[in-house]
Formats: structure tokens, sequence, C-alpha cells
């Protein structure tokens, strides 16, 4: 057996986990076949498979799909904010099976043939959101009695799916390149300035990792959220949410700017415990700030759609009306000063 071959039969054994083994009938033959192979490329899917949203039951999907589809806005606006904007279709593209409804088995509890691109959320954390060259799409079999909810999810084509995948490997997804204070200048909505004097290529190179940072730490709590029904972690301070989403970042640098020492990020209390489908306007509503401006009067600040900005006092007045926010919770909250990752208590 190839090792492809392996790897697949074990991602299927994954997808089917606690609902029993496949029937015995269902051979590599007749799983891998020609018009069925284990892996394709996302130019190769068939044009009689379609896009759909796949809930198994007692799971939730990594990304609400309600959320936002990137890859249907991208045009418009500056490199930096569509490198934002492919980062997070991304994350949504790796939730969307593509089938045209075929099944494997006998029996009542047949296997659904699906195929799902074999992206992973770490990769992009690692590679700032740039998918691999060989992106490829990976057969997984669903039995049936493991589907929870089953529905088409047309604003997805393989069209689409091409082009943000084209998008995203054609950018220059490097903070220095797409999250530089000269790229960000050029959205703010007043006239834009030349850099004081004070603020030279050193202060410019910690603005950008500040604001690379900040951008990470809103991507830990989407991720956070995809295992918990889509709620933010219901904290009660920044510190326990630093310590809460740890796992998901695997560096407690990403949550303080890129200053010696180091300034820590804020998490925006008003979204703790909020449901992401309940925040109107996420574009708009700051999730981490850095409490302080920086020498040429602009902070690093990251929004609930993912997007991260360094914006003008004047931006910031404006934003920081988001701070008061009253958005109902559906949880209770964890213990004041939850330091579960013991990395204020140590």
């Amino acid at each position: 057996m190839s090792w492809i071959k392996f790897a697949a039969l074990t991602m299927v054994g994954l997808a089917l986990l606690g609902h029993g083994p496949a029937s015995a009938q269902d051979s590599l033959e007749s799983l891998f076949t020609p018009s069925r192979p284990a892996s394709m490329s996302p130019a190769d899917l068939p044009d009689d498979y379609k896009a759909y949203e796949i809930r198994l039951v007692g799971a939730s999907n990594g990304m609400d799909m309600s959320f936002m589809w990137m890859g249907m806005a991208m045009g418009g606006g500056s490199n930096r904010d569509e490198a934002d904007r492919v980062t997070f279709g991304l994350l949504q593209l790796g939730d969307i099976y593509w089938t045209k409804g075929e099944s494997v088995g006998d029996g009542t509890d047949k296997l659904l043939v699906t195929y799902k691109l074999d992206l992973s959320v770490l990769d992009l954390v690692a590679t700032n959101g740039k998918p691999p060259m060989n992106l490829q799409l990976r057969q997984v079999l669903i039995r049936s009695s493991a589907i929870g909810s089953f529905g088409p999810f047309p604003r997805a084509t393989k069209e689409s799916m091409l082009k943000l995948i084209n998008a995203a490997q054609a950018l220059n997804l490097t903070p220095t390149a797409t999250d530089s204070p000269a790229a960000t200048a050029s959205h703010s909505s007043e006239p834009t300035s030349p850099e004081p004097p004070e603020f030279e290529a050193r202060d410019a190179s910690i603005a950008a990792n500040t604001l690379n940072n900040i951008k990470q730490a809103a991507l830990a709590t989407h991720m956070y959220a995809s295992d918990y029904d889509d709620d933010i972690p219901y904290v009660q301070s920044t510190r326990s949410a630093v310590s809460v989403l740890f796992p998901y970042s695997k560096a407690r640098a990403i949550f303080a700017s890129g200053h010696n020492p180091p300034r820590p990020f804020r998490l925006n209390m008003a979204l703790a415990g909020v449901h992401i489908s309940r925040i109107a306007l996420p574009a708009e509503v700051v999730m981490w700030y850095e409490p302080q401006s920086d020498t040429d009067g602009r902070r690093a600040v990251a929004f609930a759609d993912g997007h991260a900005m360094r914006l003008t006092e004047a931006e910031w007045r404006k934003a920081s009306g988001t701070l008061s926010l009253k958005i109902p919770r559906r949880t209770r909250p964890l213990p004041a000063d939850w330091d579960p990752a013991n990395l204020f208590n140590k």
C-alpha cells in the first residue's frame, strides 16, 4: 500500500472515529478509483462536485460559514487588507466539503464520498497565511449516521476556490511586505502624512512585528472559538485570555507588542463569552488592541473579523466605542484569574 493511500485511510478513520469501522466490502479498490482518487488537485475537481456545509454529530465546524466568505470580496483595498481577506477565506475553505452525493458501502449506514482541502490552520499560522504550493483535496468518507446537518453552500464554487488559492500563493503574505506602517497608512480615512522623524526604521520594524502579533492573537481566538461552538472564551481578564488561548498559539509573545520590554495587548472584554455570529459588523468591532499608541501616534488593533490595522488616534477614538458593547452571552464566565496554562502562577 502506498503511503498516500495509508494516509488517506488514516484520515478516513479519523472522520469516522466513534462510529465504527467502514464496511468490509469497501476495499481499497472501491474506495480509490480513477473517478474517486485518494487526493486530487483543486483544479482537477470534477464540475459535478458542489460545496456543502456538513456538521458532524457532536462536533462544530472550524469556522462559522455565515461569518464571512472572504473569497467573494477580493476586489479593492490594499495588499494588506487583501491578504487578511485571503487568509480567512482559506480558513473557511478548510471547512467546506465537496461532493456530488455519491456513497459507498451496503446497508442503511453508507459512507458519503467527499473531498476536503488538506489545509492545516497551524500551517497557516506558521506561514502567516500562505498555503503550500501543492495544495490538495483529500478524500474524506463520512458515515451517514455521523452527519448532524447537511446543506449546500452555493457561494463557494470551484472557480472561487481556485481564485482564492491562486491569490494566496501570489501574494507576499509576510508581515514586512503586507503589514508595514506605509502599507497601513494608505488605508487611513484621513490624509496621510510622512512619519515623524523619530519614527525610524527600527520603530517601523517593531510596528510591523506588533501588527503581526496582534493578528495572530485574533487568529488564536478564532481557533479557540472553532473548538467551543464559536464562543469567544468567557474570561474575566486579558491575563486569563492569554492563558486559555496559549494552546492555540504556543507563544505567549504574540499577546504583546514587539517593543522592549513588550507591551501586553488587551482583549475587548465586551466580546468575552460572545458567540461570533452575534457580533454585528465584525470588521468594525475591536477584538484585541494595543493600549498605548506608538511614537507615530498609531496603535495596533485586531478586529473581530480577523484583520488588523494600525489606527491613528482619531480612528482609535471611533473604534474604541466598541469596547463598551452590550452583547448577550450564552455561557457562564470562567473563574477569575483562570490560568489553565499556568503562565502566571509559577
